[in-house]
């Protein structure tokens, strides 16, 4: 019996020990296991006490499974208190997908990472967690990258419109003056000469201003169209009328199908014409020719722009429409500007759903530019066009609010010249005081004023009261977000500098006197 019980002893104390043996192989096999994954892995219960954690957890935190357990890891990784509960409510629900975690290390450093969670059978737990260090450095540099050049977009878009302002500014001055000059008296024939050749420069810049703040708008999205049915073939007619009236002596003649319709922007797609047809008269001799054709083609509406004049290189045409690209570059180029004219139309096309083409047959040889647009059905009923109204001969009383000194200057000369009584004030709080105190019919203001600017000297006329009298908006400010907001402020018109002499005029014959 003792025999029988000894071997029985025996028996059970070497399966317990191949028990043991299994167990501890089996553990030492898993810590192998998870030791060679280069993740975290982090075993714990549901009370969030630490059963296992592997090497990467040690390499990044600091903590061993021993260490962990002889203490609260979770007041070690997480201080905050309130930040620490977050983490036990996440660790406890095991919500699917990732969660990004600031841990604590052991030394005391803040590490980002991001962790998922598993709920096993029996309710253990086993996070596994990743270094996301560098994808938040990554991100980081990104969101800087992305905030310096949206700041960089702003500081380009304020500086083209504080440039199209100061140049716009001398332009409206010397386009008042002109026409005071005209006004005024009769000039001997150098002077008259000399008169036009400045009135036609100054078409020129006022044109290449619009143009480089528009291809900078287009660049960045800032141009919606305000489209509408238009008669394609009236609208070059009155294009090749404008352009032959500013270009006396040159052959410019117009081929236009009268009933061709488009859905388009009239003012851009007038810009778009007026650049092909005066990039055309400048790059043609005096005794070239300019032909301009509107014709249906299938579904299309097709104006075409050919010219006799200096042609386009073969290595040129592929790039005519990019920004900057010119045929001549040097001291001997003939005509003057800046290349960007074509890449205007061409983006103008574009938001038109239109498309544009051009050919050439060498330097010398001219070209033509062909541009498609979808074709609609003709209007059901055409606007039918208003005459013009007649000069107006009744003395109204005026204010002009502006403190460049020149432009307010000649601007008070026009209108005296026109029969008006003005008044004048170089500021905004002076204009206000006078604004309150004269009871003008109309008010015309600069927006960009000293003490008071523009809009909230309308803004507290209107609110004097007011409602009478018409405000005239006069600046070097044009895009569409400025015009929303001298009407947003009360203004009855906004004008762009250079304005035409007779436009406030005109604007006057409309409105009756207060």
């Amino acid at each position: 019996m003792l025999q029988t019980f000894l071997a029985t002893m025996a028996v059970m104390t070497l399966s317990m020990a191949a028990l043991v043996w299994v167990r501890d192989r089996e553990r030492t096999l898993l810590q192998t296991i998870i030791d060679r994954i280069p993740v975290m892995i982090s075993v714990y219960e549901p009370t969030t006490k630490v059963l296992r954690l592997n090497r990467e957890f040690k390499r990044l935190t600091g903590w061993t499974t021993a260490e962990a357990r002889q203490v609260d890891l979770m007041a070690q990784c997480y201080p905050d208190p309130a930040y620490r509960a977050r983490m036990h409510a996440y660790m406890d629900a095991c919500p699917p997908g990732w969660q990004d975690v600031d841990m604590t290390t052991k030394d005391g450093r803040i590490i980002a990472t991001s962790w998922t969670n598993v709920r096993l059978a029996d309710d253990v737990r086993v996070g596994i967690g990743l270094d996301v260090r560098e994808r938040k450095r990554v991100e980081g540099e990104r969101e800087r990258a992305q905030a310096e050049a949206e700041a960089a977009s702003r500081t380009k878009d304020e500086f083209f419109a504080m440039l199209g302002h100061e140049l716009r500014n001398p332009l409206g001055v010397i386009t008042t003056a002109l026409h005071v000059i005209e006004v005024t008296g009769p000039l001997d024939e150098r002077g008259a000469k000399a008169r036009q050749i400045i009135a036609r420069q100054v078409v020129i810049l006022v044109r290449l201003v619009d143009d480089l703040l528009d291809v900078t708008r287009l660049a960045t999205g800032k141009i919606a169209l305000s489209q509408s049915p238009v008669n394609l073939g009236a609208a070059a007619q009155r294009a090749v009328t404008a352009v032959a009236a500013g270009a006396p002596g040159r052959h410019i003649a117009c081929h236009a199908l009268g009933d061709l319709w488009i859905q388009a922007d009239e003012p851009r797609l007038e810009q778009i014409l007026l650049n092909l047809l005066h990039n055309a008269v400048k790059f043609t001799p005096p005794d070239g020719r300019v032909i301009v054709a509107v014709m249906g083609e299938g579904p299309d509406a097709v104006l075409r722009v050919e010219d006799t004049g200096a042609g386009i290189p073969a290595d040129l045409l592929p790039r005519i429409f990019d920004l900057f690209v010119q045929g001549q570059t040097g001291l001997h180029r003939t005509g003057a500007g800046l290349g960007i004219g074509l890449t205007l139309v061409k983006r103008l096309v574009d938001l038109h759903k239109g498309r544009i083409d051009v050919t050439s047959a060498g330097p010398g040889r001219g070209s033509a530019f062909t541009v498609r647009f979808p074709r609609i059905e003709p209007a059901a009923h055409p606007p039918a066009t208003k005459p013009a109204p007649a000069p107006s001969t009744v003395r109204r009383r005026i204010l002009i609010v502006e403190d460049n000194d020149d432009a307010r200057q000649m601007l008070r000369h026009l209108l005296e010249l026109s029969g008006h009584e003005v008044y004048e004030a170089d500021d905004g709080v002076r204009g206000l005081e006078q604004a309150l105190v004269l009871h003008p019919d109309a008010v015309v203001i600069d927006l960009g004023l000293p003490g008071l600017d523009g809009y909230q000297v309308a803004q507290r006329i209107r609110a004097a009261g007011r409602r009478d009298v018409v405000l005239v908006a006069v600046t070097g400010y044009g895009q569409r977000e400025d015009r929303l907001r001298s009407s947003a402020a009360g203004f009855d018109v906004h004008l762009t500098k250079p304005v035409d002499p007779t436009a406030i005029d005109a604007l006057l014959q409309r409105h009756p006197p207060v």
